[in-house]
């Protein structure tokens, strides 16, 4: 398997190890009772035989330096739904035409047909079944610990909670600006957040 330099372990060998964990920890939640849910163990794990004999795919890419490139990254996958418009082609009675890249031949793009129900099954599947979050927190902004790290680390940084602050002096237009991204709509300040000094390291 060629290595490539700019990626830390080789993609292939990554999935099939992403996979391989995976299917562990639900057999070891299916044991443990964890997934309640799920009644039927043998035909759980018919399945999870299935799993295993498919590739998975498990998409590397070099590291990310810019704070700002991390969020626009994370962005895409948190804030967007199954499929733009740009990618609805047509629509002909029942059916639909969909654009979409084939990445197995070099990321060329194609078009597929769908039945409205296929296709209607096919969005829905990018819906979170309800008590599952597309975000979340861990460390310590995790639900568990946050009150109680972020306490802490308030105490070393010797700083009190973030509270808000009124704006009292200067007129509206001093306190409002267009909005640097559409340039119609106006951003007014209604709050400021204190900036922390900077200390050593902080255990927490």
């Amino acid at each position: 398997m060629r290595l490539n330099i700019n990626i830390c372990f080789p993609v292939r060998a990554l999935s099939r190890r992403f996979r391989g964990r995976m299917v562990s920890s639900l057999r070891r939640s299916v044991r443990t009772g964890e997934l309640h849910r799920l009644t039927e163990p043998q035909a759980i794990d018919d399945v999870l035989k299935k799993v295993m004999q498919q590739d998975w795919v498990v998409y590397a890419r070099p590291c990310l330096n810019q704070a700002e490139t991390v969020v626009d990254y994370l962005a895409r996958y948190t804030h967007r739904i199954a499929i733009s418009n740009g990618r609805l082609l047509s629509q002909d009675g029942g059916r639909i035409m969909i654009r979409y890249v084939d990445y197995r031949e070099g990321g060329r793009q194609k078009s597929l047909q769908l039945e409205g129900a296929e296709f209607v099954r096919r969005f829905l599947m990018h819906i979170l079944p309800k008590g599952f979050m597309r975000i979340r927190h861990f460390g310590y902004l995790s639900n568990r610990t946050r009150r109680r790290k972020l306490t802490a680390i308030r105490q070393a940084l010797q700083k009190p909670p973030e509270v808000d602050v009124e704006v009292k002096n200067g007129s509206e237009s001093q306190r409002s600006w267009p909005c640097p991204r559409c340039e119609d709509g106006v951003v007014h300040m209604v709050r400021q957040i204190p900036r922390f000094r900077a200390v050593g390291r902080v255990t927490v």
